[in-house]
C-alpha cells in the first residue's frame, strides 16, 4: 500500500510538499526521506532529510544549504511539525561557514510555514530576510 501511495503522490503533484513528506515518512515505517527546496529570492537550495521521531506529527530535520553551489555547504538541523490545520511549520538553524559569510555569528535561525494544501510557503530568518520556500520538484531523486 505504501508504494501505491507514493506513486499516486508523485503522479498527481497535488499533495502539498511537506504534507507529502509526512506521508512518505509514515509510509516507509521509520525511513528518513530527503527533499530539496529553494529559498527565493535567493539561489540557495536547501536539502532536508526528515527523520522520524516517536510522534506522528514531529520530525527531526537535518541537511544543508548549498550556498548557491559554493563550498563548503552549510549544515542544517531543526524540527518540522505537522499542525492540526494541515499546515507545516519548520524551524531550523544553519551553521554558516565563516569562510563563506565572513561573520562571527555563525548560527542563523530560519522559520518556515507552509499552508495546508500548498506546495509553497514563506520563510524568514533572524537576520530579517524573508521570501518564498518552494518545493523543488525538478531537483528530487527518482526511484
Amino acid at each position: 500500500m505504501g508504494s501505491r501511495l507514493l506513486l499516486l503522490v508523485f503522479r498527481t503533484f497535488v499533495v502539498p510538499a511537506l504534507t507529502a513528506l509526512f506521508v512518505f515518512v509514515n509510509a516507509g515505517a521509520g525511513e528518513a526521506q530527503t527533499f530539496t527546496f529553494q529559498i527565493k529570492p535567493y539561489c540557495d537550495k536547501i536539502v532536508l532529510t526528515l527523520v522520524p521521531s516517536g510522534s506522528s506529527t514531529v520530525l527531526g530535520v537535518v541537511g544543508y544549504d548549498d550556498n548557491c553551489g559554493d563550498l563548503p555547504r552549510a549544515p542544517i538541523y531543526g524540527t518540522a511539525v505537522l499542525n492540526p490545520d494541515g499546515s507545516v511549520t519548520i524551524g531550523y538553524t544553519t551553521s554558516l561557514p565563516v569562510s563563506v559569510y565572513n561573520r562571527t555569528d555563525v548560527g542563523l535561525q530560519t522559520n518556515v510555514v507552509i499552508p495546508a494544501n500548498a506546495s509553497v510557503g514563506s520563510w524568514n530568518d533572524d537576520d530579517g530576510n524573508s521570501g518564498t520556500f518552494e518545493f523543488d520538484i525538478l531537483d528530487q531523486k527518482s526511484g
